[in-house]
């Protein structure tokens, strides 16, 4: 009999138990939160959630912190064609 493995699914990993919430924001207040998600390399719902974690004085979700940029990636010479 074939053994069943499950299957890894490809994708991000998953964020825990999360609800969706709706809200309004100012116009300004999202522009705002949108370029700072933007300068830190996240989605505008992971810059949000930080910002309400700190104003509840919450640890912050490690998916929430800055993604580190790498500056410039170093080619690997090409010695030898394969």
């Amino acid at each position: 009999m074939e053994e069943t493995r499950p299957r890894k699914k490809p994708g991000p990993k998953p964020k825990g138990a999360r609800t969706a919430t709706m809200i309004y924001l100012p116009d300004d207040f999202r522009a705002e939160a949108q370029e700072i998600a933007r300068r830190d390399g996240l989605p505008l719902t992971s810059v949000i959630t930080r910002m309400v974690a700190e104003a509840l004085g919450r640890p912050v979700p490690s998916y929430c912190y800055p993604r580190q940029q790498i500056e410039a990636q170093e080619e690997l010479p090409l010695t030898k064609a394969s």
